[in-house]
Order: C-alpha cells, then sequence, then structure tokens
C-alpha cells in the first residue's frame, strides 16, 4: 500500500534538515487500516476514513511543496516521485521524467557542441545543431535528447555510420541504437535509459 510504501522510501532515521521525522510520525498513524471499504463497515465509518485519507494526501503534498523540505534528497526525489506516480500512474511520471532529462541535456549539450564546433572552426558541424531539428532530414542523424549530430548518413548507401575520425573527435560521442531503431549519444541516453528505462523519442520499454 502507498504508505508503507512511504514508510519505507523515507528511510526512517537518515540525517537531514527537513521534517522528514514529522511525516513518518504522520504516515505511521493517520492512514486508513486496509479494510476501510469492506461492506461491514457503515457509511458513516467509510466516510470518516475517507477524510482520514484525503488529509494525509493533503498533508504528505504540503510536506512535499514546502520549501524548507527541499534540503532533503530523499523527499524531494524518492518520496516525490512515489507520491506523484501514486497520483499519475508510472508510465505517465515516466513520460514527464524523459521529457524532463531530454529538456534539461539538450540545452547542456546544445552549448557544448555549439563551442566544440566554433573552436575547431566547423561552421557546418556548427550550422548543423544549430539549425536542425529532430527528426528534420539532412546529412546527419539528430540526437533525440540533445538534438546534437549522431552520424552521417552515405551518400547512395541505406546503411547509417558514425561520425568520420574528425567530426567524431569534435563531438566526442559515440551512438547507440536502441531496439526501437532511435539513435542517441551514448552520453545523452545512458542516464535516460538509467531513470527511465525507455525510448525519450517513443517512450518503447527499452530494458524489462
Amino acid at each position: 500500500m502507498l504508505h508503507q510504501q512511504l514508510l519505507l522510501t523515507l528511510q526512517h532515521g537518515h540525517f537531514c534538515n527537513a521534517a522528514c521525522p514529522w511525516l513518518y510520525s504522520f504516515l505511521s498513524t493517520r492512514f486508513p487500516r486496509k479494510h476501510i471499504f469492506q461492506r461491514s463497515s457503515s457509511s458513516r465509518t467509510v466516510q470518516a476514513r475517507r477524510e482520514k485519507l484525503l488529509l494525509l494526501l493533503t498533508s504528505t503534498l504540503d510536506f512535499l511543496l514546502n520549501k524548507k523540505n527541499y534540503a532533503c534528497n530523499i523527499a524531494i526525489n524518492d518520496v516525490a516521485k512515489l507520491f506523484a506516480e501514486f497520483l499519475y500512474g508510472k508510465d505517465a511520471v515516466a513520460q514527464y521524467i524523459v521529457k524532463y532529462k531530454s529538456k534539461a541535456t539538450s540545452s547542456k549539450n546544445h552549448s557544448q557542441h555549439r563551442s566544440v564546433g566554433v573552436l575547431h572552426g566547423d561552421e557546418e558541424l556548427a550550422g548543423s545543431i544549430l539549425n536542425n531539428k529532430p527528426g528534420q532530414q539532412s546529412g546527419f542523424i539528430i540526437c533525440g535528447v540533445c538534438n546534437g549530430p549522431v552520424a552521417c548518413r552515405v551518400k547512395g548507401d541505406s546503411h547509417v555510420s558514425l561520425l568520420n575520425a574528425s567530426r567524431r573527435r569534435r563531438s566526442s560521442a559515440y551512438a547507440i541504437t536502441l531496439q526501437c531503431g532511435h539513435q542517441f549519444h551514448d552520453e545523452c541516453i545512458v542516464p535516460v535509459l538509467n531513470e527511465t528505462l525507455r525510448c525519450p523519442t517513443c517512450y518503447h520499454l527499452e530494458i524489462q
């Protein structure tokens, strides 16, 4: 049940400056019992327990939104993720994480790749990174995470090769092809797969 998962996730006894001890105590004493909706329960009893459950959810949400508790990584990462999965489902949360990480990585790597292209005087590489969009037909295969070039398509041939040695040194990235067929820089896709197990482009479950 949710309260048991939250209690385990809170790792009772860990040291932090947040109100985790209060939340642990609250969850231990306020969560409705397992037989909340049994037929033998009167409508008044069910209503009372439903109100306690609502109090639990709103109080936990208030705890997560309190900026004072942002100092604890367990609270803002593990507890928040578990609570969101209870409200929205694991798939919805996984897709949100993929999109969030993709945007963050894209912003960081876009700046890095742009600097690399300019420093080496490679206007073609820098221009491709700046102008190409995911899915756009060009001489490059675009990483769906950072929007940078992953590989070049050999003209007149259907196979895809890694960037040539010169460009590979400049991008410092290698290509990984997922089961769904999408390609990414290994340095971009590995953190996303570790977190969500899904392709950030099509959300295909890559690791089961």
